[in-house]
């Protein structure tokens, strides 16, 4: 091994010999001052791998003691770890102005789209360096980064193939039980849905974001999105919630990320394209969930056949122009949660509450679309593209309530069931 002097002798002729400058002063001082920050798992093994549950954990901690106002944070009542024992670990990161906007971050619920956890670390990292001032001063975030925790360290290169994942593999999509836990929220079956129906009462968020990787769409958007769509959500708020992702999305455009209502083409039985639309207003998403909670709900898809590097990036880039908007807006966002429960008060008041039995999509726009015709390997991956297509199309990705009906006084229950149904009702703050 070369001594200490011996090595800096090395570096010097090298730098002369390549006629190069040596580093400054203050850019060694500021090299230094990057290696004292906590470092992600796939920062330190150049992509090799993504975090696992104490990774996370060991990031955070790390990351405390650069900053007191970030805390690990437990809802009162809520399970502390999986049924196999598994923590769920979430963080708090208070905001440094008064009376926040309060945001809820969940990532990693289906343990194979894996970007959204990683990306967490390094967004709460640069919060915490004081990199987006205005958003550290307007929101208070809670975030759960591996919500399936069973399913974050059973990383295996044979999940989810289509998609260019690290070496080390990604996990499953449902818990170690089978359950999807993105379709959950209404039965609260999981440990992992009680302890996000148990955020709720404590944390009461204003926004709640669920970060995911689409399955297979070719359309070349780099994220793809959706506001809570829900049967009972409050119009005027769901409104709110599309013009933040349509304003985020024009300000995304031009910085060369292009972002559109998540979905699907809608083929014709010539198997012709004929439109754009989106898929889900159930309220057992998590995405969909916040609207009956008078919350903001986005559903944040990254493009499945972008690698792993640039996936992390867009989710970084993306959650940031969020938190942005909600920093902007935040006395309107307030406005309108406020005005949602004043309204759904006064038609209760007035008894004259109704609520729709269900929706279906409706026409909100046209829209120019890439049409992406991908040359594929033989795990699915996209290698190149023959051609990519421009196409304007109609686009149904909104949807109206149908079928309304009075809402009853109350219910009656059968006395079999009251103990099975009381602990769901009380989980959801009924």
């Amino acid at each position: 091994m070369k001594s200490n002097n011996q090595s800096i002798l090395a570096l010097s002729l090298v730098v002369c010999l390549s006629g190069l400058s040596a580093p400054s002063f203050a850019q060694k001082s500021s090299q230094a001052k990057a290696q004292d920050w906590p470092q992600a798992r796939f920062e330190q093994n150049n992509y090799q791998s993504t975090s696992t549950v104490a990774d996370v954990a060991q990031f955070m901690a790390a990351l405390q003691k650069k900053d007191k106002s970030l805390t690990t944070y437990q809802p009162k009542t809520a399970p502390r770890n999986t049924e196999t024992g598994q923590a769920l670990n979430a963080w708090r990161l208070a905001a440094t102005g008064k009376d926040p906007l309060r945001v809820y971050i969940n990532a990693g619920i289906h343990a194979g789209e894996v970007e959204g956890k990683d990306a967490m670390q390094i967004i709460l990292r640069e919060l915490v360096q004081g990199k987006y001032p205005e958003i550290r001063q307007a929101i208070e975030i809670v975030t759960l980064p591996t919500y399936n925790s069973d399913g974050a360290d059973a990383q295996d290169p044979l999940n989810r193939r289509h998609q260019p994942n690290p070496d080390h593999g990604v996990g499953p999509r449902e818990n170690v039980f089978g359950i999807d836990l993105n379709r959950d929220m209404m039965k609260a079956a999981a440990a992992n849905t009680r302890w996000m129906l148990a955020m709720y009462q404590d944390f009461q968020p204003a926004a709640v974001f669920d970060l995911h990787t689409t399955n297979g769409s070719y359309h070349g958007f780099h994220i793809t999105y959706e506001p809570a769509w829900a049967t009972g959500g409050d119009a005027p708020l769901q409104a709110l919630n599309r013009k933040m992702l349509t304003d985020v999305r024009a300000t995304m455009l031009p910085r060369g990320m292009p972002t559109y209502d998540y979905g699907n083409f809608r083929f014709n039985k010539d198997k012709q394209i004929v439109a754009w639309e989106s898929a889900f207003s159930s309220p057992n998403l998590v995405s969909n969930y916040p609207t009956l909670q008078y919350a903001l709900g986005i559903l944040v898809e990254s493009y499945v056949y972008r690698s792993f590097k640039d996936r992390i990036e867009d989710n970084r880039l993306y959650v940031v122009e969020l938190l942005r908007w909600l920093a902007a807006n935040k006395e309107q966002v307030k406005r309108e949660q406020f005005a949602a429960k004043a309204r759904w008060a006064d038609q209760w008041k007035n008894n004259g509450a109704r609520l729709p039995l269900r929706t279906e999509m409706s026409f909100a726009e046209t829209y120019s679309f890439e049409v992406v015709d991908p040359v594929k390997d033989a795990n699915g991956q996209i290698i190149g593209e023959k051609s990519r297509t421009k196409m304007d199309l109609p686009a149904y990705v909104a949807f109206k309530a149908v079928d309304e009906i009075r809402v009853p006084q109350g219910y009656l229950v059968d006395p079999a069931y009251t103990e099975k149904l009381r602990p769901i009702l009380e989980a959801h703050g009924l």
